[in-house]
Formats: C-alpha cells, sequence, structure tokens
C-alpha cells in the first residue's frame, strides 16, 4: 500500500486493465510525475510519454514476486527490467531523471534522483525478478534473446552492489540509505566481506530503548 495507507496500490491498477481512471491518476497516487512503467505493453495506457523509474521499479518488484501465486506477463516484467538496467551509471548507481514529487513516497528520507538508496532500491528489485527467467522459452531465438538478458542482468547486479559497497565506506550516511543498502547486500552480493561490513554499519547506528531495537543517525 502506498504510504498514505490509503486502499489504491499499484498493484491494483496493474490487474485491472480497464481501470476507469485518467491517465495521470495511478502517478498522482504514488507520487510521481506522470509516468510509464517502462515495457509493460499493460500499463501504457496509464501512462504519457513520460517515463517514471522508481515506479518502473517497483512494478518490476511487486509482479516478480506475486509470479510465485498467479501468472505475470514474464516476457512483458523482463522488458521493463531491460529498461531500468538501461539507465545505470558507469559507477554502477542508478539515477532517476523523473524524481518523485513528494518524499513521502520515499518514507520522506533518501536522495531525490540517486545515491545508494535508490540504487538499492533498484537492485532489490532487479534481484527479485531473477525467477522470470528461469523457465524455457519454445522458440530457439527467444530463448538465446533471454539468456543474453539474463546475462546483463546479472553483470547489473554486480555493478550494483561493488557501488553499494564502496557507497557506505561513507561515514555521513544516515540510517535509511545504510539499512536499505544492507539488505540489497544480503539479497543480491555475493561478496561476503561487503555484507559483513554492511552489518557493522547498522550495529553502529543501531540504538534500543525498552527493548527495542531502532537505527539513529546520532548513533
Amino acid at each position: 500500500v502506498i504510504p498514505t495507507g490509503r486502499y489504491n496500490t499499484v498493484t491494483k491498477a496493474v490487474h485491472q486493465p480497464r481501470l476507469k481512471q485518467p491517465p495521470f491518476k495511478l502517478s498522482v497516487l504514488l507520487g510521481c510525475p506522470t509516468c510509464l512503467v517502462q515495457g509493460s505493453r499493460e500499463l501504457t495506457h496509464l501512462a504519457s510519454a513520460s517515463a517514471c523509474f522508481r515506479l518502473t521499479a517497483f512494478v518490476v518488484k511487486v509482479l516478480s514476486l506475486s509470479q510465485k501465486y498467479q501468472a505475470v506477463d514474464s516476457a512483458g516484467i523482463r522488458g521493463s527490467v531491460q529498461w531500468l538496467l538501461g539507465k545505470q551509471e558507469s559507477d554502477g548507481s542508478f539515477v532517476d531523471s523523473n524524481p518523485v514529487y513528494h518524499r513521502d513516497m520515499q518514507g520522506g528520507v533518501g536522495g531525490l534522483r540517486g545515491g545508494p538508496a535508490l540504487t538499492a532500491f533498484v537492485t532489490i528489485a532487479l534481484k527479485e525478478a531473477l525467477p522470470l527467467y528461469e523457465a524455457e522459452e519454445d522458440d530457439e531465438e527467444a530463448e538465446r534473446q533471454k539468456q543474453e538478458q539474463l546475462s546483463n542482468l546479472r553483470n547489473s547486479l554486480d555493478r550494483a552492489t561493488t557501488y553499494l559497497a564502496r557507497a557506505l565506506n561513507d561515514q555521513s550516511l544516515g540510517p535509511y540509505p545504510v539499512a536499505i543498502s544492507s539488505y540489497a547486500l544480503a539479497l543480491a552480493s555475493e561478496d561476503q566481506s561487503a555484507i559483513s561490513v554492511a552489518g557493522s554499519r547498522l550495529k553502529e547506528l543501531s540504538m534500543e530503548d525498552n527493548s527495542i531495537l531502532s537505527l539513529s543517525s546520532s548513533s
């Protein structure tokens, strides 16, 4: 559910292709510019030509997780993944050229356009999409293309997690980017040393009050 707690959700919208709402409605609910979930044929009716990076990543993650319980358009989601990969910077990070209007969509924290928090957010979505590449395609050419896309995805994840591991060396990072970066590394990285460092950073920021553990930038 979106941060305001309202009933409307991305998943409700994407599973109702004939949703009778103006094209901007979903974007407004999410705090995004009028946007397009790139790569998905079913969602283009909800959007203008402007693309919302965070929304695409969010839908990729949600639909990738939901495929365990119901059929999804795997090819369409893989198309969205390829679009996301095309937005990766040379240093492995991801930058949003259309930042969200309302920072409460990000919990009121995190950089507007990029940084470790956004890169971690996208990394988590990309990692969750990996199972969509497991089923073998009937067509030989389609299978070849899918395997090429999978190779690009794995390479992108390696670059993103390497960036996050470097970013955690920045002692000025607040608890949110440290927490989400740590989760992304634990989920997607094979570098046990980087995962251990991330855990140590979390412990440095942790504080306990009446048996309640929380993170504080003042720790």
